[in-house]
């Protein structure tokens, strides 16, 4: 029994929800059915990462448009800070969490994972890292495109080693293409307790709307539903090295179709 983690997920408007979930449980059945060594899951966490403005768990609790699968259950627990779904047929659980997307000066990215906290936009990587982990997140370096090269490599380099043992990590990227080498920050050459903890980052595209859960990392046995952002700290507390990670990566050439697409979508905002 186990249950997988996909530490970088952001929810578009242009899936649709009922679309989004029921890719989840595709990729949390293809994750089970895949590899032996992972067990039944019996639950797929979703860590949100909402930039500045949004707030997915509002919209999927409130929102006028939402429309969930027929017969799915949901509940909120942990104050509100998360959403556990429960669909019909004995399918695994989704629970979501709520958490933060950070632009840095250094144009990096921070992700501030189970938070409700608000964090501004525009700090230092460094400020941004203990800003985030005053609000109590589990804070991620995501690898981004071009991203981790030169000065902004050696930046967060500096601030991986600057804050070691302090619950900060690296995450690799569903959207790396698979025949790329593994960036150096992600191999085993990393300071103290940095963990890699990958996720799908799904793009504001109608076909990234089944992403989600097609990138992550498993933990063992069950978490708690009631508070299951401690179950996560908890398990990754108890961790020595990464945890078994899962990841279905895009092609080449839909790689390099994606990025494309996200300079043309940057272009006309």
């Amino acid at each position: 029994m186990s249950w997988l983690v996909d530490a970088h997920v952001h929810y578009h408007p242009v899936f649709g929800w009922s679309r989004f979930l029921e890719g989840v449980l595709s990729n949390t059945a293809r994750v089970s059915g895949e590899d032996p060594s992972v067990g039944a899951v019996t639950t797929t966490c979703l860590l949100l990462a909402d930039p500045p403005g949004t707030d997915s768990l509002r919209e999927l609790r409130e929102g006028p448009g939402t429309s969930l699968p027929p017969d799915w259950d949901l509940r909120t627990p942990d104050r509100g800070r998360g959403v556990v779904l429960t669909p019909p047929h004995g399918a695994p659980r989704i629970v979501l969490l709520a958490g933060r997307q950070l632009r840095t000066t250094e144009r990096l990215e921070l992700l501030a994972l189970d938070c409700v906290e608000t964090i501004p936009d525009g700090l230092s990587l460094i400020d941004a890292v203990d800003r985030a982990g005053e609000a109590g997140a589990i804070r991620v370096i995501p690898w981004g495109f071009g991203k981790w090269t030169l000065s902004r490599r050696r930046t967060v380099e500096r601030v991986l080693t600057e804050r070691p043992m302090s619950g900060l990590h690296v995450g690799d990227n569903g959207n790396r293409p698979g025949l790329s080498p593994l960036p150096r920050l992600l191999g085993p050459d990393r300071p103290g307790d940095v963990l890699n903890l990958p996720g799908s980052d799904p793009l504001p595209f109608p076909d990234h709307a089944r992403r989600a859960a097609s990138c992550g990392f498993v933990l063992p046995g069950d978490p708690d539903l009631d508070s299951p952002g401690a179950s996560i700290r908890k398990a990754l507390g108890s961790l020595t090295r990464d945890p078994p990670i899962v990841a279905s990566r895009r092609s080449p050439v839909a790689f390099v179709a994606d990025q494309l697409r996200m300079q043309l979508r940057g272009a006309g905002q």
